[in-house]
């Protein structure tokens, strides 16, 4: 009668061991891939409120002249601050902004939608735009804010 050993079934298999190595090497380079968009789309917000921040401080800067002042003159050939660098220094986080001011008149009457016109009837229209480029991305980001100025 010939010797046998039986069976046991307290390991695994080399097969089973590299089949779970590959499914969790799989969920891992998954979740790797997951986390770069992710940043960007993090950074992307934070430029985008950084740029919110900005256009709101020249928006409140501009608030803080009188209606009549040489700060809000209306120049219907060019912008009143030309877009622009904030910062010539890269190592200041305001390096990567630009930012353009314009004012214009609009006739304040209820009944228009504030088109804009050549004249002074009361009331101007400031438009602050802020510029950002992200990297890796494909041109500009920007936003605008909109305020409106009237005689008192």
């Amino acid at each position: 009668m010939a010797y046998s050993h039986p069976k046991s079934n307290k390991g695994f298999t080399l097969i089973e061991v590299l089949a779970a190595i590959f499914i969790l090497s799989i969920g891992i380079l998954g979740l790797a891939y997951a986390f770069p968009p992710g940043i960007q789309t993090a950074k992307n917000t934070e430029k985008a409120a950084q740029a919110v921040t900005l256009a709101q401080a020249k928006i409140e800067e501009m608030l803080s002249y009188s209606y009549d002042s040489d700060e809000l003159v209306v120049n219907p050939d060019e912008p009143n601050e030309p877009r622009h660098k904030l910062s010539d220094d890269p190592a200041d986080p305001l390096y990567y902004f630009e930012r353009e001011t314009n004012i214009t008149f609009v006739d304040p009457d209820p009944a228009e939608d504030l088109p804009e016109v050549s004249e002074d009837l009361g009331a101007k229209k400031i438009v602050v735009d802020v510029f950002w480029q992200m990297p890796f991305s494909l041109g500009d980001r920007s936003i605008e804010l909109i305020t409106l100025v009237s005689k008192r």
